[in-house]
């Protein structure tokens, strides 16, 4: 009798998996070597100049461009004077109809918020201009009075937000209902329009 090394029979076992195996590819001995190392090399810098010259040709721009008495160029008045007039039209419609329900246009009302308040710092000479703008953004900031949180916080903090504070709401709707308030803020608009066309 055999061993259990021995195959019973005359033929020696077959492997199953004979059929399924891959010859070993052999790789050429160039394909073995690594590729040569680029050197080390710093980013490129052109990016940077070309952001760099910007800058210096904007700056020296600045330098020759015309200013109006108020001390910013008339570019920049026109600018501030379409935000303003932007700004109005959203107190009118508030004013027709009540909107405390249009996320959309209370995250409207809010950017336009942000482009006055960038804009009341481009005026950096004192003027009759700045001095009614200046009060115009502090009123709007502190209504209503003796309340935790005011008008120009809700525009500041949820500018953007699709969910909005039941208080804010409340507010705005009390802006449409009363209108008087909203009338006000209106007319001295209107009288900043005036001081910016005025040279």
């Amino acid at each position: 009798m055999g061993t259990i090394n021995t195959p019973i029979g005359d033929k020696p076992p077959e492997d199953p998996y004979a059929k399924y195996r891959v010859q070993e590819l052999q790789r050429d001995a160039a394909a073995k070597e690594p590729p040569p190392k680029e050197p080390n090399l710093p980013p490129e810098k052109s990016p940077f100049i070309l952001a760099s010259l910007y800058t210096l040709f904007r700056k020296v721009v600045q330098l020759f461009e015309e200013k109006t008495a108020r001390g910013v160029p008339e570019r920049i008045e026109t600018e501030v004077r379409a935000h303003l007039l932007a700004f109005k039209m959203s107190f009118k419609t508030l004013r027709a109809e009540d909107r405390s329900q249009d996320v959309g246009f209370l995250n409207e009302l809010s950017t336009q918020w942000h482009w006055l308040l960038e804009d009341i710092v481009r005026f950096r000479r004192a003027s009759p201009f700045l001095t009614a703008f200046r009060g115009l953004i502090r009123e709007m900031q502190s209504y209503p009075l003796n309340e935790p949180h005011t008008f120009g916080y809700y525009l500041s903090e949820y500018a953007g937000q699709s969910w909005l504070p039941f208080p804010y709401l409340a507010l705005i709707h009390r802006l449409h209902q009363e209108g008087t308030v909203l009338d006000g803020w209106m007319a001295q608009i209107d009288n900043l329009v005036g001081l910016l066309s005025t040279k």
